[in-house]
């Protein structure tokens, strides 16, 4: 496996839904002003969007975090002392994890590929190599 390997693991991430902003409290804006209405109970719609965004970004920290690692292994496998040294793994690994989450959190993944995403981050998984062949799943379904 290649460090390319994550940058595999964005380009498989695809947008399919959004998910829901929290609604702005009523506020009042002044002595006498007229306080704006309640906002409406969430919808079980935006309910579920809310669900499917939390278990989104607890896929993309699991995944980035385990990409990075698998990218770390194979570096340390594949490349010289030198190599290693100026590829500065300890400052790269952590910017590259953070980058990593930040880009897949704020995609829009449908419902198939956050649980294509957790079953990849279970036991189905559980060698670099394995883990690179189940993200390919990933990839947008054609209808």
């Amino acid at each position: 496996m290649s460090p390319r390997i994550c940058l595999f693991a964005f380009l498989a991430l695809a947008l399919a839904c959004g998910g829901a902003q929290e609604p702005e409290p009523a506020e009042l804006s002044g002595e006498g002003a007229e306080a704006k209405p309640a906002p409406k109970p969430a919808t079980a719609e935006e309910r579920n969007a809310a669900k499917l965004r939390a278990a989104q970004d607890v896929g993309c920290e699991g995944m980035c975090e385990r990409t990075t690692r698998c990218a770390v292994e194979d570096a340390r496998a594949s490349m010289s002392a030198k190599e290693l040294e100026e590829l500065k793994l300890e400052d790269t690994a952590p910017r590259h994890q953070e980058e990593c989450t930040t880009e897949c959190k704020a995609s829009n993944l449908s419902v198939r590929q956050v649980e294509v995403l957790h079953s990849c981050l279970r036991e189905e998984a559980s060698t670099c190599a394995e883990l690179v062949t189940c993200l390919d799943q990933l990839k947008p379904q054609k209808s």
